[in-house]
């Protein structure tokens, strides 16, 4: 599980030996606003990743990165899973799961056919371009 970027924050500021405050002082914001990023009630934009990776000295981007994998990882709870796999018990989902994976294979099937005939047409094109070549000779 990733946890909100503002909680890494507080662990670097703590190894740094860094108070809240005089952190906030080097970036320009209140503590308050500090306060609430390392609670979780406050995000990291660009801005804020800018001034972050300056006076901490970590890579561009980095903490904006972090923001995104956690409002990532938080989104995806909010979705259902909605694979047919997961979903193949559940009335009409259930005969469309058996004709999906019967359409599945017969594209499969398709493919390799439409491959193995291109490749024998090539086969016979090549042939046939080879034969005009001697018989021009």
């Amino acid at each position: 599980m990733i946890e909100h970027p503002g909680k890494l924050l507080e662990k670097f500021l703590k190894e740094q030996g860094r108070k809240q405050k005089t952190f906030a002082l080097y970036i320009g914001k209140r503590v308050s606003e500090i306060n609430e990023l390392i609670k979780g009630k406050r995000n990291i934009t660009i801005s804020w990743d800018i001034l972050i990776s300056r006076v901490l000295r970590t890579p561009e981007k980095f903490w904006i990165l972090k923001q995104v994998d956690y409002d990532y990882q938080e989104a995806l709870k909010t979705f259902p899973d909605l694979s047919l796999e997961s979903n193949k018990d559940h009335g009409f989902l259930g005969v469309s799961y058996e004709v999906a994976m019967l359409d599945k294979n017969k594209v499969q099937e398709d493919v390799h056919f439409s491959v193995e005939d291109k490749k024998k047409s090539e086969d016979k094109d090549q042939s046939s371009l080879m034969t005009q070549i001697f018989q021009s000779f």
